[in-house]
């Protein structure tokens, strides 16, 4: 029965690395991410002096949402990636506050796996609501928040679940309008399998004393649910890495690296890892991306 819990506790924590079902979406001709685009359908988004604060704010809100729903649950990456900075990162975190757990990626990183993630076979349908958003802008930078519930519906099973974040945006003003230079996430409560999770201070405290307790055993895949379960993406990954290493021919150990690089939107890792399970073990099962990626590797000989 605690291992179930556990695994519920997982797959509620995984949702954001679900795919999503493909909706239609605006198409583009734009190849080198110019956000002009995006940035004249939301006039009101670029410095104007007829622009009132209240529009600007609006159009603010509607211009980071639009990306998300047309890159998420849409899965057009290039709508998603539109409204970023060259130098923005994606932070995923415990609390709003930063800490020595967060798990940061650069502009380069979230970018190739919003491509490579949004390819192939959808593991479930998404959508997102919305609530309590707020702006502030002072001078060129601006700072967004609100929280975001996502609901899901697992294409292989039926089963539903949702997840409520909290989001704070970070943007600067550019001669092209705005642009996000930082979003921070973090997790506060999921449903998954009748079962609510809720992801406060007291709940970080408990997992990170079974993590020391994890260490204490000679199990890494112990350690490695773990830490994944308290949010520690970054220390999680490092002992897969350390399985496949030790283990190289151990399919275990690959699919928990693909799963946790996946998990940390590291997607080419992960399809690396997962390459290397479906070599050890052809019909270990992989998300709806990685299996259409492998398809096209077979195709060309790889």
């Amino acid at each position: 029965m605690v291992r179930i819990r556990r695994w519920l506790l997982l797959l509620a924590l995984a949702v954001p690395g679900l795919a999503c079902e493909r909706k239609p979406v605006p198409s583009t001709d734009d190849t080198s991410l110019d956000p002009a685009a995006v940035v004249s359908a939301s006039p009101s988004v670029s410095s104007t002096a007829q622009a009132t604060r209240a529009d600007e704010e609006a159009a603010i809100i509607a211009f980071i949402q639009r990306s998300q729903r047309e890159g998420v649950v849409g899965r057009d990456p290039e709508a998603f990636m539109r409204i970023w900075a060259r130098d923005a990162r994606l932070i995923g975190g415990r609390s709003e506050q930063p800490d020595r757990y967060d798990h940061a990626l650069d502009y380069a990183q979230f970018r190739r796996s919003a491509q490579l993630r949004s390819k192939g076979k959808a593991d479930a349908q998404l959508s997102l609501e919305y609530r309590d958003e707020a702006v502030t802008i002072t001078g060129d930078q601006a700072t967004v928040t609100w929280s975001l519930t996502v609901k899901w519906r697992r294409t292989r099973d039926g089963s539903t679940g949702s997840e409520d974040t909290g989001e704070r945006w970070k943007l600067r003003r550019t001669p092209d309008g705005w642009r996000v230079v930082e979003n921070r996430y973090w997790p506060r409560a999921a449903t998954f399998g009748g079962k609510t999770f809720v992801f406060d201070q007291a709940h970080w405290r408990k997992r990170d004393e079974a993590v020391v307790l994890a260490r204490d055993s000679d199990d890494p895949i112990e350690l490695a649910m773990a830490l994944l379960e308290a949010f520690r993406l970054t220390e999680a990954l490092e002992v897969a890495r350390k399985m496949t290493q030790d283990g190289p021919g151990n399919p275990e150990a690959w699919a928990w690296r693909g799963r946790l690089a996946d998990r940390a939107r590291l997607a080419v890792e992960a399809l690396e890892a997962y390459e290397k399970l479906r070599v050890i073990d052809p019909k270990a099962e992989v998300p709806g991306w990685v299996e259409h990626m492998l398809a096209e590797l077979e195709k060309l000989g790889r």
